[in-house]
């Protein structure tokens, strides 16, 4: 069963990849990790990926709400590796546009900073069905 720390503290999160990887559960996921509610560094963001946590970015961070630079996003996801990454929308807001259209977006700025096709893939499709425990398409 994934496991998704929501809206813990620094401390909480740590705690929580521990355990994880002290158990090996692999399915562990930090939320919006720019977010004024979690507002992990790239530095520890690193650090959880590297303990096995999947670090799920959202629209949410760089759409206009948040405001965060879509560079920074790439940074981090190049400084905790892709196979440590999923992309999500969480396009639950009236001010967002759709899910569809916001993970287009976020592809695409993605993909213009330097991630490649296979890339893309590894954080929008495989990453996502690891965590939720289904089978990859061949």
């Amino acid at each position: 069963m994934p496991l998704f720390f929501g809206h813990a503290t620094h401390p909480e999160i740590f705690a929580l990849a521990g355990e994880c990887q002290r158990v090996g559960h692999t399915r562990a996921v930090v939320d919006h990790p720019f977010s004024p509610f979690v507002n992990l560094t790239i530095a520890q963001m690193t650090q959880l990926g590297q303990a096995g946590v999947n670090i799920n970015f959202t629209y949410d961070e760089i759409s206009p709400l948040l405001g965060v630079d879509p560079f920074d996003m790439y940074k981090a996801i190049r400084s905790i590796g892709v196979d440590h990454v999923t992309l999500s929308s969480d396009c639950g807001e009236p001010l967002f546009p759709n899910s569809v259209e916001a993970l287009r977006q976020m592809r695409a700025y993605m993909e213009a900073f330097g991630l490649n096709k296979a890339e893309l893939k590894t954080v929008c499709c495989d990453n996502p069905a690891k965590i939720l425990g289904v089978p990859l398409a061949a």
